[in-house]
């Protein structure tokens, strides 16, 4: 049984507070999170017939033309290949020319802004999340990313609220008799940042969800929506690879009967595909523009005729259709 050890640490980031936990063990997946293809072996315990003893390969979405779409990205960095090691002192503001300890301080950081783009710098992981609910008749979504660069600087938004600072890559296995020693675990399996409030910390590990999860890590913002008490948001982040492909996901429901109620946006999923073809949901889900037949349903979301409708959707540039039985 893995053990669990959970530290959780928090910080005020204007009406902002980030919250990190250290996990050591299996953390359950948020909804968000969605496994590609793997292979599903049965258990050694379980009787099987000669027919069933054949591992069976569970349907996968990647086609051949999305692995060609993948060869042919011209991205070449690896994000896997980046190891930021920890500064003694991280420092926001430009130290004194006379300063008896200067600390680390990247002139970069000052004019950094919460964006997916820097000329000169590759991205290494992504973080990104979002909190929906509703309250007397009002229902909202509020979105928090956070972009890590490969000079170890990085920029995150919650809600309104933006945060910057610094972050590196550590482990929580270091030796015990020598914490200072560079001799540490080569798992690496911590992400630590260092925001610019009070040299706050946010300690991320690996998410250990198995298989080919798209999301390798978590960690919680905590972000204030203007009213209330504060809201926790679950953050998940990857290895940044380009976009290649698109597909719909119809999530079990390309079969449906008349008079069911069908809420696009929330029944069906719209998934990109990275270079490494890993895929997952789009976020924010508010930036794909669904197309329905006309006469599929009615004003209250209700399938209204037998037939098979196809149905569009689109994010950026991707397009892709699906098609939906109604019975």
């Amino acid at each position: 049984m893995a053990k669990l050890m959970t530290e959780i640490i928090k910080a005020a980031v204007g009406g902002l507070v980030v919250a990190g936990a250290v996990t050591v063990g299996s953390i359950s997946a948020s909804n968000m999170v969605k496994k590609a293809g793997t292979v599903e072996q049965t258990s050694s315990s379980e009787v099987v017939s000669s027919s069933e003893e054949a591992p069976v390969e569970k349907y996968s979405p990647i086609t051949d033309e999305m692995r060609q779409a993948a060869q042919d990205c011209d991205y070449d960095f690896d994000p896997a290949s980046i190891v930021i090691k920890q500064e003694e002192k991280y420092e926001f503001r430009a130290p004194a020319e006379d300063a008896e300890d200067p600390g680390y301080y990247n002139e970069d950081l000052a004019s950094l802004s919460y964006t997916s783009t820097r000329e000169g710098h590759y991205l290494v992981y992504v973080f990104e999340g979002e909190y929906s609910e509703g309250y007397q008749g009002q229902y909202n979504t509020y979105l928090t990313g956070m972009y890590l660069w490969d000079d170890g600087l990085f920029a995150g938004k919650s809600n309104s609220t933006n945060f910057k600072g610094y972050w590196y890559n550590s482990s929580l296995t270091a030796p015990e008799d020598d914490p200072e020693t560079e001799d540490v675990d080569e798992s690496l399996d911590c992400v630590v940042m260092v925001s610019n409030t009070e040299h706050f910390e946010i300690i991320i590990t690996e998410t250990p969800l198995g298989g080919a999860d798209f999301y390798e890590r978590q960690a919680y913002v905590y972000m204030h929506p203007g009213w209330g008490d504060g809201r926790s948001v679950v953050v998940s982040g990857y290895k940044y690879y380009p976009n290649v492909a698109a597909f719909i996901d119809t999530n079990g429901y390309d079969k449906m009967n008349v008079g069911e109620k069908f809420v696009i946006n929330s029944t069906w999923f719209f998934d990109r595909v990275i270079q490494n073809l890993s895929y997952t949901p789009i976020i924010p889900n508010n930036e794909i523009t669904w197309t329905l037949p006309d006469g599929m349903i009615d004003e209250k979301k209700k399938l209204q005729a037998p037939g098979e409708y196809e149905i569009t959707a689109k994010w950026k540039e991707y397009e892709a259709t699906a098609v939906l039985t109604v019975e």
